[in-house]
């Protein structure tokens, strides 16, 4: 009985990033994969004093980050050396698809705030009470950045003000998280 070889790929890791190698002699950042799961990855680094020029590409994975290397494969060969597959051929497969563009929310981040401060929060509509609610407090309560980009995300997820409210207090890291939606 023989053992399969597995599946040694190479994914881009953003989406729309797809250069290996561009006519600087720079490259986007690349998974390394094996049978479909991450195991690591490869980067272009600038020089420095730890970087000398022409021995910048840099890897991370099984072999922990490996600096100094003239190619993306020999900076992938340490990686997959480690992962015991140092033979294993690597091919390129198309990264993520781009995500769409957002569609247009119904009102925008100034017009919830000035109904809601125009009528009150108790007599404004449910989007414009949640922008009072996200500018005043949001941010102390979940430790987020924005208290707009968390009220665009609730909006885009179609949560109400008080499914908002709820998940700020039970989960405020999903809440968080919002800010990127």
């Amino acid at each position: 009985m023989t053992a399969t070889q597995p599946t040694i790929t190479r994914q881009p890791e953003h989406a729309g990033f797809d250069e290996l190698l561009d006519s600087d002699g720079y490259g986007d950042e690349f998974h390394l994969l094996v049978n479909g799961e991450i195991i690591g990855g490869t980067y272009h680094c600038p020089p420095g004093p730890q970087i000398k020029a022409g021995m910048q590409w840099a890897s991370y994975g099984p072999a922990g980050y490996s600096l100094g290397h003239a190619t993306r494969e020999d900076a992938e060969r340490v990686q997959l050396k480690a992962a015991g597959l140092a033979d294993a051929d690597v091919a390129t497969e198309p990264g993520p698809a781009p995500q769409p563009e957002p569609k247009p929310l119904p009102v925008t981040w100034e017009q919830a705030l000035a109904e809601a401060k125009e009528k009150g929060v108790g007599r404004c509509s449910d989007h414009a009470a949640m922008a009072a609610f996200c500018d005043a407090n949001i941010t102390h309560i979940v430790g987020a950045v924005s208290g707009q980009l968390i009220w665009e995300g609730a909006m885009r997820k179609g949560l109400s003000f008080l499914e908002l409210g709820r998940l700020a207090g039970r989960d405020p890291i999903a809440c968080s998280e919002l800010m990127w939606v």
